[in-house]
C-alpha cells in the first residue's frame, strides 16, 4: 500500500472478510489493523499504471483514491477479483 504522507510504498499484510471490510496490518503477526475501508463506500477497484509501479491497483470512494501494489499479475488479478465481489457484496441488498 501506499503511504498517504510521504508516497512511500509499505508491504502490508492485508485481509478481505465475509462482511466486505478490508483490513490492513504491518505485519501478519499483528493484532490491531493498522487502517480499515468499508467496501460498501468504495465505488469501484481497478489496475492503475499511474503509479510507476507494476502490478498497482487503486479502490476508490466517493472522497479518496487508495493505491495498491502486488507482487505479481496472478496476485493482482485475484486482488481485484476477491475485492470487486467485496464491493458488489457490501453494496447490493437483498430481496
Amino acid at each position: 500500500r501506499q503511504s498517504s504522507m510521504l508516497r512511500l510504498w509499505k508491504e502490508r499484510h492485508v485481509v478481505v472478510t465475509g462482511d466486505s471490510f478490508m483490513f490492513w496490518y504491518t505485519s501478519p503477526q499483528d493484532q490491531v489493523p493498522e487502517d480499515v475501508i468499508a467496501l460498501k463506500k468504495a465505488t469501484g477497484v481497478r489496475r492503475d499504471d499511474g503509479y510507476g509501479r507494476s502490478n498497482a491497483f487503486i479502490i476508490t470512494t466517493k472522497g479518496a483514491v487508495m493505491p495498491f501494489s502486488a507482487a505479481s499479475e496472478a496476485e493482482m488479478e485475484a486482488w481485484l477479483r476477491v475485492i470487486g465481489k467485496g464491493i458488489v457484496r457490501a453494496t447490493t441488498t437483498e430481496w
